[in-house]
């Protein structure tokens, strides 16, 4: 059931749901505004990673300032069901226009570029987002944002156990499903996974079973997007295969090149 109601908000519509929670278009009791609201759902109350991951989010995103990120507003960790308040940004989710038949790859591409821009500048500020995925960046008329930074983090030199599966995993970077320590290469895999995609509209490594999908992504080489879109520029494909090289070393060490790559094939998509 939806809640009509959170401590000092009243909910317009539920807008998007996760693993661990929703979120909720609401609007300020007595104010005429209106934000957004994510709050953790059962699963994330249960868990009890649940709070530490909003709590997390909300701290990560209150030390960035960009265009391409929302601003965050409140926290209310106390709350039955902890909460916290962002910015409200009229969206549809990348996952749902990469889907869609008619989608024009120039318009797809021009969706991962400015996510490219985000990272850049997530990466500038010593974090890394640890989810990058087409459900994670919204569009909007004329801009997008990049949201979910509930596993976001400062790399660490050491660890003094296992870091933890975080992430999804036909996203996850082959040091990551190795459980090693990530760092920005690991966003630089999963941004590549996500542009060949957004150009192919189908992932790149996908088994029956998530030990199948896994597997693919260590050992498989990257299926051609031009199987599947055929007016994909021959450079789009060098450049996500430089993206999603197996080892990290051997990718890109940031995505400002990157970027530069990906208005260029815009420019070379057949009209």
């Amino acid at each position: 059931m939806i809640p009509t109601s959170f401590p000092g908000y009243q909910v317009v519509e539920k807008i998007a749901r996760g693993g661990f929670s929703e979120v909720y278009k609401v609007t300020p009791v007595g104010v005429e505004a209106v934000f957004a609201l994510k709050a953790l759902n059962d699963r994330g109350m249960r868990d009890p990673s649940g709070r530490a991951a909003l709590s997390n989010e909300f701290q990560v995103i209150s030390r960035l300032s960009h265009d391409l990120i929302v601003r965050p507003r409140e926290l209310n960790a106390d709350a039955a069901r902890p909460f916290m308040v962002m910015d409200f940004f009229e969206h549809v989710p990348f996952r749902r226009l990469i889907g869609e038949p008619t989608a024009r790859l120039a318009d797809n591409l021009m969706v991962c570029a400015e996510v490219a821009r985000a990272l850049v500048y997530v990466h500038e500020q010593g974090y890394i987002h640890k989810d990058v995925k087409p459900d994670n960046v919204l569009v909007g008329a004329d801009s997008i944002r990049l949201v979910d930074f509930a596993f976001a983090e400062r790399p660490r030199r050491w660890f003094s156990r296992a870091p933890r599966l975080e992430g999804t995993p036909e996203y996850l970077a082959p040091e990551v499903l190795l459980k090693k320590r990530p760092d920005r290469a690991a966003d630089v895999y999963s941004f590549g996974v996500m542009l060949f995609e957004a150009a192919a509209g189908r992932l790149p490594f996908l088994g029956t079973t998530p030990e199948e999908t896994a597997r693919a992504q260590l050992a498989d080489p990257l299926p051609f997007i031009r199987h599947y879109r055929r007016e994909a520029p021959p450079a789009l494909q060098t450049l996500v295969e430089s993206l999603c090289r197996k080892k990290p070393r051997d990718r890109p060490c940031d995505l400002r090149e990157a970027r530069a790559q990906i208005m260029k094939c815009r420019r070379d998509i057949p009209t």
